[in-house]
């Protein structure tokens, strides 16, 4: 791929050039290499390409994602650097596809850098939407972004979408109110409808009024959506309503959508996961850890809990600590052998347990480091970090493979009210992944079963897990935090500057005891205990 690259950047040379006409069908091949995941004739017929239409962006961006797909991460960011330099690479489109390129590997500087570029030569929207993103958000860009959209307003010529993006541009600007009445102007017109309420939904609460609420209203008793955007918009009002303190409207606009959500959870399939992941404990994979050639000294730290019980916040407090990297929801078996891990809803490989009981000590410390350097090198994690944090809500059902794989491996467990996590999990479209949540009493079952996993492992683990709370979290973040660096063996942050980090997370004990606010939840059931 080297040689490839190199080549890319050098001129053309004799090859007979590529003939416009040909260039549509070329791409659509590559495209269709792509859905089929041939990754490898995708990047030699866009390699070939390159050399003969030096700069065009498809075959930058289908290389890209070519590389990508391969998680051939280091390589995807060495080619957007070198066609990012390249003399043919100067036209905005081109522009336009590397920024974007940096922006999904979150390279944000350089996602600024060539995304200002386009919009010093054109108003593009879409750059100036990329632009005004919470990731790449600074006082600079916003003013780039907003003199790119004083220079496009709507016009009747714009087509929906455009007018879409220039309400979204006015949203991320913070001009709540020109973003409102675009978006009413095109939700009136009939134009994308459904994703237009979206949007609306999204403005914050305090600017909406009566009238958006009974456009919106009207849109979800016409029969024009489909069911999926109906539970969209559903959660989406439901949520205002929540803000707004309006909580029976609330209730019935969550119960609407969950109503709409037909899959049910199997219960039988996930029980024999259950079994299968607390059969043995079993002994770390050895007492050295595993060595990584970009961060020889990194660990990775597993936060266990239930959607919607802090498990974010609590990685963004921990992050805080430079030797401490944030990397999300993670699936480990993206990047070790998919067949030793449960999937999220209990799905058990084949031979589950006789490949773990076979699985050789060469093995283990192959799948770890290639575990580390993968998470590393994806999330461009700096070389002094000692851990790297995974939040994915069903890594609980695979700590018994986590803890075969990884030398001494870290457990926290964050737990919160039962009440509390059934109510925001009620609140959320979880798009049928999470479906246990439908009804208190699937949620009590799962959550008991959740509960039987942490605390088998709580005891076979003894000092490599530990329990943290939600609302210790929000009210005494500094006491918790204390604990938890104690727990990792870091160094504790102390005075001002220690907490005007944690101050700038953003904590609030308002939603302890949400729950209260939606009693009718628990009308059918027996009442939860905290």
């Amino acid at each position: 791929m080297k040689k490839n690259l190199k080549n890319n950047a050098t001129a053309p040379g004799k090859r007979k050039q590529l003939a416009p006409a040909d260039v549509p069908k070329l791409v659509k091949t590559g495209q269709s290499l792509l859905s089929n995941g041939q990754t490898d004739e995708l990047i030699r017929v866009c390699d070939d390409a390159l050399r003969q239409v030096p700069g065009h962006p498809d075959f930058i961006y289908l290389q890209f994602l070519g590389l990508i797909e391969d998680k051939k991460y280091s390589e995807a960011v060495r080619f957007l650097q070198t066609w990012g330099k390249h003399p043919a690479s100067r036209n905005i489109n081109t522009q336009y596809i590397i920024g974007y390129g940096y922006y999904q590997i979150k390279r944000f500087r350089s996602a600024k850098e060539h995304l200002a570029r386009v919009l010093s030569v054109k108003p593009d929207m879409h750059a100036a939407r990329l632009l005004m993103s919470r990731a790449l958000s600074d006082a600079r860009h916003q003013r780039l972004g907003l003199e790119a959209i004083r220079q496009g307003p709507p016009t009747a010529s714009m087509s929906p979408k455009n007018v879409m993006t220039y309400a979204i541009v006015l949203k991320r600007l913070e001009q709540y109110s020109s973003a409102k009445s675009v978006l009413e102007k095109l939700l009136k017109s009939g134009s994308m409808q459904a994703e237009c309420a979206y949007e609306l939904i999204r403005l914050p609460a305090e600017t909406w009024s009566p009238e958006t609420c009974n456009l919106v209203e009207e849109l979800l008793r016409g029969s024009k959506l489909k069911d999926h955007q109906k539970i969209q918009l559903h959660f989406s009002a439901g949520r205002i309503a929540d803000h707004q303190g309006r909580y029976h409207d609330a209730f019935r606009l969550f119960a609407a959508a969950k109503k709409l959500s037909t899959d049910e959870f199997d219960f039988d399939v996930f029980e024999k996961a259950v079994v299968a992941c607390t059969s043995e404990t079993g002994a770390p994979a050895s007492n050295l850890r595993a060595r990584n050639k970009h961060c020889p000294a990194v660990a990775p730290v597993f936060i266990l809990g239930l959607p919607r019980s802090g498990k974010t916040t609590l990685e963004e407090l921990l992050a805080l600590r430079p030797e401490i990297a944030a990397c999300g929801e993670v699936t480990p078996r993206m990047f070790v052998d998919a067949d030793i891990f449960i999937g999220a809803q209990g799905q058990l490989p084949s031979n589950y347990t006789d490949r773990l009981t076979s699985m050789k000590s060469t093995q283990r410390d192959m799948y770890a480091r290639q575990y580390t350097e993968q998470v590393c090198d994806q999330f461009l994690v700096p070389k002094n970090t000692r851990y790297i944090i995974n939040t994915m809500p069903h890594n609980f059902l695979n700590i018994r493979t986590i803890n075969k794989i990884f030398p001494s491996p870290k457990f926290i467990y964050i737990e919160r009210n039962i009440r509390d996590l059934f109510t925001f999990c009620f609140m959320k479209n979880f798009k049928n992944e999470y479906n246990y949540t439908k009804s208190f009493v699937t949620f009590r079952r799962y959550h008991d079963m959740f509960h039987e996993v942490v605390s088998h492992w709580q005891d076979a683990l003894g000092s490599n897990f530990t329990r943290v709370s939600y609302e210790d979290m929000v009210k005494s973040p500094n006491t918790v935090l204390d604990h938890l660096h104690g727990f990792l063996d870091v160094d504790t942050a102390t005075g001002d500057a220690a907490g005007a980090k944690v101050a700038s997370v953003d904590l609030t004990d308002r939603y302890v005891d949400h729950w209260k606010n939606y009693k009718d939840l628990y009308s059918h059931s027996d009442t939860p205990s905290a």
